[in-house]
């Protein structure tokens, strides 16, 4: 199957879910005002997980299984089924953890499809904001229906910058801080919402002219970068040793930002 097929087969199966992802973004909603979000930690005390990020991706996974029974699957919370399948969903029922346990509205649902290991499709679904990003692969990006565009800037002073920090931050000193120092004097401004998913659709839409993170997953950036090529932007990974540490933005200022992230002295 050629690439031109698979992203039809990626719109197809972004259109049918969409309802359903709707959906789980209302019950995740009304669940986020209830008393108990169910709390409990994975990998550190920083590292949450709640009773809906569980609840979301048993329904999305459900789904996708009923509909799409030979598809494979790979969830944030657990779920794998059929991993060589050639097409994949990558689903993050609930990105943004720690911002929906402590009620701040900038969460969202990630849901990115992949053929044979390549991107050809992603949703990134922000419920308080009603906000849709999609991507397919060769067919551009959009939010809420309409076509989005990475920024223009190309000087470092101009930018406003979006990143992120690893859940082991307290314990291993590769944790951004040194990165944050050196560009924070370079740079316009620099925010943190806590998305990672988020963060990339904001420089696919021009919102952030750059982001870089260390310490993703594949669910975190999974749907965000097919939007990020499909708008034009480019993203790059800055070192091997912290799993998926990523940078994003046009391609001018990723060039500029790669050799001071890499910098083996920071």
């Amino acid at each position: 199957m050629e690439i031109k097929e698979a992203s039809q087969g990626a719109r197809i199966r972004l259109e049918r879910i969409h309802d359903l992802i709707e959906e789980v973004g209302q019950y995740q909603l009304i669940e986020q005002q209830k008393d108990d979000l169910g709390i409990d930690t994975k990998s550190s005390e920083m590292d949450l997980v709640t009773r809906v990020d569980k609840e979301s991706e048993r329904v999305i996974s459900a789904w996708i299984m009923e509909n799409y029974p030979d598809d494979g699957i790979l969830g944030e919370e657990g779920t794998e089924h059929n991993p060589e399948a050639a097409y994949q969903w990558v689903v993050d029922p609930v990105d943004g953890t720690n911002n929906y346990a402590q009620r701040f509205p900038i969460f969202g649902i990630s849901v990115g499809i992949k053929f044979r290991k390549v991107g050809v499709g992603g949703i990134v679904h922000i419920p308080a904001l009603k906000e849709w990003f999609i991507g397919v692969k060769g067919e551009g990006a959009t939010l809420n229906g309409k076509t989005i565009q990475v920024g223009d800037k190309t000087e470092l002073i101009h930018c406003l910058a979006g990143t992120g920090f690893p859940y082991d931050k307290g314990t291993n000193e590769r944790n951004n801080l040194r990165e944050v120092s050196t560009l924070i004097p370079q740079i316009r401004g620099l925010r943190r919402t806590g998305s990672a998913a988020f963060d990339l659709c904001c420089v696919a839409c021009g919102r952030f002219d750059f982001f870089w993170e260390m310490t993703l997953k594949e669910w975190d950036i999974a749907a965000a970068c097919v939007i990020l090529e499909e708008a034009g932007a480019v993203w790059k990974i800055y070192q091997e040793e912290r799993e998926i540490s990523i940078v994003a933005g046009n391609s001018t200022l990723v060039q500029k930002l790669m050799p001071i992230l890499t910098d083996s002295t920071l």
